[in-house]
């Protein structure tokens, strides 16, 4: 999906959280576990470890959700807060539904969509949803279309794997948008603590050769690889807007 907010343009498919010396991961987002972490939380804390590199985590709930095969399903975080480099607050909503099997442009296809609201304080609250298609022979992307009547294609693919191992990485595609732009997407598994993972899909997007949005959607998942949190943070012309909320 992509919303334009006051300059900011929100994709939907998608900052890695700044990390510490000691635990090596969230301390914007997490700083209680990474006080923790750092043997600062008091003598009554559990006991917390990073999840070794090499860990394996099954995301195939994840990815149903995402490419809409488990139909009725969603991960739902309705209450994001966070700020931009200007100072000001923003909040926020991201809902990602699978809507299961359909017909589109007389494909068989899986059906998600991502329905996100932005609200600059003082502002008024915009909303855009971002629809994605995926061919039911292969599971390959067919395309993704905006509310903004913006359509992104691919040029090239790489699947996610459904059992990404801690410090995976890689690329999932080249897609070419109807406004001209073209953006590059990548993925990374991250380690978080005691099991836990974050998913971080990161785009890239430019007209021609110049960069105009980064972007990085960070899911936290549990040891079962189901989403608990999500910390999104895109960039436009050196500005960047942060904004994190819990899962549903």
């Amino acid at each position: 999906m992509t919303l334009e907010v006051s300059g900011y343009r929100k994709h939907a498919l998608l900052t890695d959280p700044r990390s510490c010396n000691c635990c090596g991961r969230c301390v914007e987002s997490c700083p209680v576990l990474c006080l923790a972490g750092c043997g600062g939380g008091g003598g009554n804390s559990t006991p917390v470890s990073q999840t070794p590199v090499g860990t394996a985590v099954n995301i195939s709930t994840f990815s149903d959700v995402y490419m809409g095969k488990s139909a009725g399903s969603n991960f739902n975080f309705p209450s994001l807060v966070g700020t931009d480099t200007q100072g000001r607050s923003w909040t926020g909503s991201y809902d990602m539904v699978a809507d299961g099997t359909t017909t589109f442009e007389g494909k068989n296809v899986t059906e998600s969509r991502t329905l996100t609201t932005l609200h600059l304080a003082g502002g008024t609250p915009v909303s855009s949803i971002g629809t994605r298609y995926f061919l039911v022979a292969d599971s390959s992307s067919y395309k993704v279309a905006y509310s903004s009547g913006v359509t992104y294609v691919p040029t090239s693919l790489t699947p996610l794997p459904t059992n990404p191992k801690v410090g995976d990485f890689g690329n999932i595609g080249i897609f070419a948008g109807s406004d001209g732009t073209t953006s590059t997407v990548t993925w990374s598994l991250n380690a978080d603590l005691n099991g836990a993972s974050v998913l971080a899909l990161s785009m890239i997007t430019k007209t021609g050769s110049t960069v105009t949005t980064t972007e990085v959607d960070s899911f936290y998942l549990d040891a079962n690889g189901l989403p608990t949190k999500v910390v999104f943070s895109a960039t436009v012309n050196g500005s960047t807007i942060t904004l994190s909320g819990n899962r549903s």
